[in-house]
């Protein structure tokens, strides 16, 4: 556990509330959070450079002029509209952000 976990932990044994406890579980969720969305980036990575689909020349030209986000976030919200659709095998929706989740570890001196 790291130093700022255990220092969270101490103070809510000294009669404090329990934020303490409560700060030091979610700063571990957070952990465990980055931890999966790093292994995700890692396929994402690795299927990224044996994949090569006829339509990616296309998507890239498309991403290019509109932007990755918005393309996605389209596609997804077609995608739901079709009686087919709903929540299938791709949804996107808001996120934290990596940006986020290492603020919040960096803050504990582990990003």
């Amino acid at each position: 556990m790291t130093d700022i976990v255990e220092h969270l932990r101490d103070i809510g044994g000294t009669g404090f509330p329990n934020w303490a406890d409560d700060a030091a579980d979610e700063i571990e969720r957070l952990r465990a959070a980055l931890e999966w969305f790093e292994k995700q980036r890692q396929d994402a990575i690795r299927r990224a450079e044996v994949v090569h689909a006829p339509e990616d020349e296309a998507v890239l030209t498309l991403c290019r002029r509109h932007g990755f986000g918005a393309v996605m976030d389209s596609a997804a919200r077609q995608w739901a509209r079709l009686p087919e659709g709903k929540l299938g095998a791709f949804f996107i929706g808001g996120c934290i952000g990596d940006t986020t989740a290492r603020a919040a570890l960096t803050q504990e001196g582990k990003g």
